[in-house]
């Protein structure tokens, strides 16, 4: 029998006086935590090699004559740990204080203030408010140092714990810092000439368990107790990276007022692990740029601001008319690897059935650098959705190539949450995008394409609205709704919907679930799918 199929062998162990079960090789540390009981660590993290080098996780075990480290110590049948001792919580008490012999009493202004572990063991486990060695006597070091494009590093309050240079050998495979010097002098650096600048840089700051190093981008904006997460998928490319969104809790109640402080990774195994990139980490920042905050009309050659109510009427009187003098043939509409499965579906529907028009397709997005980690390529997150969904020429109708070419046939094109030239030449674009007699864009972002459109419909950020995305591996997963939409932006679905009904359709307004349903009900390949069976982590189709 292979060692694959063998059984994994378990042991029995006791911690704190609770029999549990831990399969071999797993550290004390994680046995203790998997019954819910929680060992003071710095060094240690799931996700790296172990370097048991804070010392913080001594536990007693019974039979052994001194303190072992949970951390790096494997179960062993019968063994009886306590980590609550006398003895422990003794020598935890005085790790504690050796590793602050030279930390600066910086809490009130240190970034990390609120999510700081060394701050929380040393103020709220033990209370520890008083230091044996004098203030005057602590050793200088650099403070408020950029080491990275994304990252200040604060050497007076770095403890060695090693993780960061860990993360950078282990998950970002570029070896960029290190330690110099030795004993009491000894301080993490970059090496000489570099900086720390992988895609991956900003994940230094999350796994860093004190202020030692911080986000130039978050530095000093809000305290993190004012913040309030919601989890979501990342847009910045297809590989659907699980993060949370972190708003200003103060405006959660009215969350037109909302503004996001940070995105931070999502725990999930099998998309993400706890990772997530530099690019995909600062993507936010769109949804403030250059919003499309009101509809547009464009009136003697000049984009002017209308009320939605006119924007409707305007898009009903101007379809009709390119309907009516040149039939649905010369319209075209384009969906968009950025939208929600959802909007997709409901933009698929609305080609067919209000525009009446087989001249649908969708735009792909940009390109560019990806790894064997967790960037791809596809810089858009639902190109999978969007091709499951079939969004697609009909009989007879065209692809977003053609529509986009100078000699396209068109007479009126509607785009959706898309910008042509990221996907086609800049010039041709242009000029096909010039002669059209219509051209509306659904957009949540002023774009190039902008300076050719007749009518701009705001929408709503993937932060703004509920719906599901699909990665390049085929896995579903939840985009939630962290805050609502900018005032007079609407949900690609809200405005779709209020345009068909305008046009004389009978289309109810259905939620992102309900949706969801009727794509599962018409998609063999997400039969009986529904927000619930989808949870939290996505699943697998």
């Amino acid at each position: 029998m292979s060692a694959r199929n063998q059984e994994i062998e378990v042991k029995n162990l006791t911690i704190n006086g609770q029999a549990l079960q831990a399969e071999d090789g797993t550290v004390i540390l994680e046995a203790a935590r998997s019954i819910g009981i929680f060992i003071p660590h710095y060094c240690y993290h799931p996700k790296l090699s172990i370097a048991g080098c804070c010392r913080m996780c001594l536990v007693e075990i019974q039979g052994q004559p001194k303190l072992q480290p949970a951390c790096r110590t494997p179960v062993e049948e019968g063994m009886i740990v306590s980590t609550d001792s006398s003895k422990a919580i003794r020598a935890q008490r005085a790790q504690l204080e050796f590793l602050l012999l030279n930390h600066p009493i910086d809490c009130p202004i240190c970034d990390q203030a609120g999510e700081c572990g060394l701050q929380d063991f040393y103020m709220m486990e033990f209370g520890q408010h008083k230091s044996r060695f004098a203030k005057e006597e602590k050793i200088k070091r650099p403070k408020a140092v950029a080491i990275g494009p994304h990252i200040v590093f604060d050497a007076e309050r770095c403890i060695l714990c090693t993780r960061c240079i860990r993360f950078c050998i282990e998950i970002a495979k570029q070896p960029e810092i290190g330690t110099k010097n030795r004993g009491n002098h000894s301080q993490i650096t970059t090496f000489p000439g570099q900086q720390l600048d992988n895609p991956y840089s900003i994940n230094t700051v999350d796994i860093c368990p004190v202020g030692a190093l911080t986000s130039k981008d978050f530095r000093f904006k809000i305290r993190p107790w004012f913040l309030y997460s919601t989890p979501s998928v990342c847009p910045g490319c297809a590989n659907g990276c699980n993060i949370f969104i972190c708003i200003n809790k103060k405006h959660y109640v009215n969350l037109q007022r909302a503004q996001i402080y940070r995105l931070k990774p999502k725990e999930n195994p099998e998309v993400n692990d706890c990772w997530l990139c530099d690019e995909g980490r600062l993507s936010y920042k769109l949804v403030n740029e250059n919003r499309v905050l009101q509809p547009h009309i464009r009136q003697d050659g000049q984009l002017v601001l209308v009320s939605w109510e006119r924007a409707i009427n305007e898009i009903k009187n101007r379809v009709q008319k390119i309907l009516t003098e040149y039939g649905p043939q010369r319209i075209g509409a384009l969906a968009s690897s950025k939208a929600t499965n959802e909007a997709n579906y409901l933009f698929k529907k609305f080609a067919h059935e209000v525009l009446e028009t087989p001249n649908l397709d969708f735009l792909k997005g940009l390109t560019g650098y990806g790894d064997d980690f967790l960037i791809r390529e596809d810089k858009t997150p639902n190109t999978r959705g969007a091709i499951d969904l079939e969004i697609g020429p009909g009989a007879g109708g065209i692809g977003a190539a053609e529509m986009l070419s100078p000699a396209n046939p068109l007479k009126g094109l509607w785009i959706m949450g898309a910008e042509p030239t990221e996907s086609y030449d800049n010039e041709q674009v242009n000029e096909a995008l010039a002669s059209l007699e219509l051209l509306i864009i659904q957009t949540s972002n002023f774009t190039a394409s902008c300076q050719w459109a007749h009518i701009i419909l705001p929408s709503a950020t993937f932060a703004e609205v509920d719906g599901t995305f699909i990665n390049y591996k085929g896995r579903v997963q939840r985009v939630f709704k962290a805050m609502q939409p900018r005032p007079e932006s609407l949900a690609n679905e809200v405005i779709l919907g209020r345009v068909a009904r305008a046009m004389g359709y009978d289309w109810q307004e259905h939620t992102p679930a309900e949706i969801m349903r009727q794509i599962a009900a018409e998609i063999p390949r997400y039969h009986g799918l529904d927000y619930e069976k989808i949870g939290d982590k996505g699943i697998q189709t």
